[in-house]
């Protein structure tokens, strides 16, 4: 049986890849005061943090509410039907246990949604949601393409450059002591993604040193195997850009892509964070 797929909006995944694959978004939401807004559909990054701006209050995200979740995969997908949703690391938020909510009310109208723990974000889940769309795209079928996707995000590898620790201090994704601390030492924290929980791996003292803390880490742990790589940022073009030349100079690359990241990530990491997502490349890949 063939399926649909599907991410949630802390994803990022290129329009000509959701395009081909046909991969659709689920938003989630982000509160701002009052207001709740719907991830790339009311609100985009740019637009976010100039209201942040304007207004000192910060954001926050929640996942949709469980009408939400049941009118996107009933407008993908028709009883006797499945949809494999890729959803941000359940660590970082409800939106995957949200999912599973939902697929347990679906199940019985005969609609099979099969929620993923990408442990990951933004352009991680658009490198699984490309493999999901390639597997089936092969005749795979779903359990098939989940297994591909399991094997997959243990190669996946996440590490960011913040550009600042006023958002994600907000957040609650660190500690109002820890941000404060690197607030006053003028450190750039260098995060990665360990099994789907934030784990600092460097502080450094510039953005210059963080940008080379971020590429060491890849090179560290995948040498000289050629990589598929995306570049990530909030923001910030420019800053993406050094990183990329630092990550062609120094890492074998297979295939390189680059992009923005969500209004609901930058909600959290804050404008001027970059970052790379990397996996090594395979003779098929």
């Amino acid at each position: 049986m063939t399926f649909h797929i599907a991410m949630d909006s802390v994803g990022d995944i290129p329009a000509a890849w959701a395009q081909e694959y046909g991969v659709h978004i689920l938003p989630v939401n982000i509160i701002l005061g009052q207001r709740t807004y719907r991830d790339d559909q009311d609100l985009d990054a740019a637009t976010l943090v100039r209201l942040v701006r304007a207004t000192g209050q910060y954001p926050r995200t929640s996942q949709p509410s469980l009408g939400q979740y049941l009118a996107f995969y009933r407008g993908i997908a028709r009883p006797g039907e499945a949809v494999l949703s890729i959803h941000v690391s359940q660590h970082l938020s409800g939106t995957y246990a949200g999912a599973v909510a939902a697929a347990r009310e679906l199940a019985a109208e005969g609609l099979r949604v099969v929620p993923f723990d990408s442990q990951s974000g933004s352009l991680g889940m658009g490198f699984l949601a490309r493999a999901a769309g390639q597997a089936r795209a092969q005749g795979l079928d779903l359990d098939a393409a989940l297994a591909r996707l399991r094997a997959l995000r243990e190669r996946i590898a996440v590490v960011l450059a913040l550009g600042s620790l006023e958002f994600i201090r907000q957040s609650g994704r660190v500690s109002t002591l820890t941000a404060a601390l690197a607030s006053l030492l003028r450190l750039y924290p260098v995060l990665t993604l360990d099994r789907g929980r934030l784990v600092v791996v460097a502080k450094a003292r510039s953005m210059r040193r963080a940008l080379d803390a971020t590429v060491r880490f890849v090179r560290q742990r995948f040498g000289e195997r050629p990589l598929h790589l995306a570049v990530m940022h909030a923001l910030a073009p420019e800053r993406a850009q050094r990183l990329r030349e630092r990550a062609q100079a120094h890492l074998h690359i297979h295939e390189l892509v680059q992009g923005g990241i969500s209004a609901a990530l930058t909600a959290h990491l804050g404008p001027g964070t970059v970052g790379l997502v990397a996996y090594p490349a395979t003779p098929n890949s």
